[in-house]
């Protein structure tokens, strides 16, 4: 019988080694947690969590066939990295940069961030759900009429009532829901990813970070001067209101008053996509024509970096241990700038 994976990557190891410092024995990858704490590492050992993406089925037994389907797309993912380094640009072919851009869908949602933002909503909507329900006890008994089996008895409503206000209560959330609704907007995000035009910028040297949530929108206007430090641009209690969008934002780390502080969505068309690919090159996404390759200055690096590191991610990945952290809000414009200066100021879909 074969034995289970039960360490299951969802950034594959792959892709951290290329932000690893090649050694004898193993590979050094240095690690910086949300209290900016560093500890060295290795790839194999960040990114995954146990049973990450495990099938259950009805008898709890678990499979790790999902993480055997996903295996091989990294080797081919390691392929279309050297492939980039050469080329300076995304695939052309239609099947490979379809393949990368299903990675890169798979790194924007599939990551426990994302995971617990999903579960948040959905518990939100459920104590919601309950608040309808026990609003009083004629539209309690009417809705347990419908779901209750004929004659069972039903818990008194001021118990239950009384159950609901004291918030004394966690619930659980079916894992292969939660694995389904993760796959499903990974799906969801790599068609928005295809929408938009590709381009590869290189560092002006090794500057280029990556986290645990590499893949990730970022605003490509400032907030009008009478805005800043104001209301965002999108009221949250609207964005509330919203099943499907909402689990997708993230409150950036760090607070600034030069753009809102939450993420666009990956389809928000004031937005680019930024992934870094390795320590000197990234992808950029942008709705408007762009140039297939280009250079970028330092400020722009660490603009990249600003993105990566604060747009909810956990982790920060890094080939050395860096004392002084040089990314902050303060260079965030500069890749809004650059941007523009790509004439995206025109919001043209791609054909």
């Amino acid at each position: 019988m074969n034995k289970r994976v039960k360490k299951q990557h969802y950034i594959s190891r792959t892709y951290l080694q290329e932000f690893s410092t090649p050694s004898k024995s193993k590979d050094l990858l240095w690690v910086r947690d949300n209290r900016g704490r560093w500890r060295p590492s290795r790839p194999e050992n960040e990114g995954f969590e146990n049973d990450f993406q495990s099938l259950i089925d009805e008898n709890g037994n678990k499979s790790d066939e999902l993480e055997s389907y996903f295996a091989p797309y990294e080797g081919e993912f390691k392929m279309l990295l050297r492939q980039i380094e050469k080329t300076q640009r995304v695939p052309q072919d239609p099947e490979q940069l379809g393949t990368l851009l299903s990675i890169m869908g798979l790194f924007a949602i599939r990551v426990p961030t994302v995971r617990e933002n999903f579960k948040r909503f959905a518990t939100a909507g459920m104590k919601k759900t309950m608040g309808l329900v026990l609003q009083d006890e004629r539209t309690y008994k009417a809705h347990m009429k419908k779901v209750c089996d004929p004659g069972e008895e039903l818990v008194p409503y001021q118990q239950m009532l009384d159950f609901h206000q004291s918030d004394a209560f966690i619930l659980k959330h079916n894992p292969m829901w939660v694995l389904e609704t993760i796959l499903k907007n990974a799906v969801t995000v790599t068609d928005l990813l295809h929408l938009r035009n590709w381009m590869v910028v290189e560092a002006p040297a090794p500057l280029l970070i990556t986290s645990s949530k590499p893949v990730n929108p970022f605003w490509t206007i400032s907030l009008p001067p009478n805005q800043k430090g104001r209301e965002p641009f999108f009221n949250p209690q609207f964005l509330a209101a919203h099943p499907t969008i909402v689990p997708l934002y993230s409150p950036y780390n760090e607070p600034t008053g030069r753009f809102p502080p939450i993420l666009p969505g990956f389809g928000t068309l004031t937005s680019m996509v930024v992934f870094p690919l390795t320590p000197s090159l990234a992808l950029i996404g942008s709705w408007s024509p762009v140039p297939l390759y280009a250079k970028i200055d330092y400020c722009t690096a660490q603009a990249i970096n600003w993105v990566t590191a604060n747009s909810g991610a956990d982790y920060v990945y890094s080939p050395q241990k860096l004392f002084s952290i040089p990314w902050n809000s303060n260079l965030a414009p500069y890749l809004q700038d650059y941007h523009n200066q790509l004439g995206s100021r025109l919001i043209t879909f791609k054909p």
